[in-house]
This record gives C-alpha cells, sequence and structure tokens, in this order.
C-alpha cells in the first residue's frame, strides 16, 4: 500500500515537471494566422466574432442563411421529380 503512494506520488509530480516544462514557441505571423478575425466580409453581410465566437447577430443570418439555402435546394430538387413527371406522361 506504501509502495502504490510512493508511485502514485512520483507518478504526479513527473507529470507537473513535464508540463511544466513544456512551452511552445509560436511566432506572431503563425499566431495571427491560425487566430480567427474580428470581423469577415461574406456575401450574407459582415460577420462578427468575439475571441473566435459569433455574436448572437452573426449567428442569426448564418442560420437564415442556411435555411434560405435549404429551401433553395429543395425547390431545386422539387423541379427535376416534376420535370420528369411532366416529360414522362
Amino acid at each position: 500500500m506504501k509502495a502504490l503512494k510512493i508511485i502514485t506520488i512520483a507518478l504526479l509530480l513527473g507529470c507537473l515537471a513535464v508540463s511544466q516544462s513544456a512551452t511552445a514557441q509560436i511566432s506572431e505571423v503563425e499566431l495571427k494566422s491560425i487566430m480567427t478575425p474580428e470581423k469577415v466580409e461574406t456575401s450574407i453581410d459582415t460577420l462578427d466574432f468575439l475571441d473566435g465566437a459569433s455574436s448572437a447577430t452573426t449567428a442569426a443570418k448564418v442560420y437564415d442563411y442556411l435555411d434560405r439555402m435549404r429551401g433553395v435546394d429543395s425547390f431545386l430538387k422539387g423541379m427535376q421529380c416534376m420535370l420528369r413527371q411532366v416529360l414522362s406522361t
């Protein structure tokens, strides 16, 4: 039992030592290339982000756009079915 405690403590101390010594060297250019910008200009409108998370208005714009695109997709698929039905009669 005492040996198990010693092993557990040794493992914890080893993990702490490794986690504190591991640091990444990232340049500013690399960091900026993977960051989400504060504003993104798109065809639907300007999308705003705060620390990589979208604002409430941005989320609403994106969901509205997705709803519209799904409606257009359904309409176009329905037109294909209707055209096949018309041509087969």
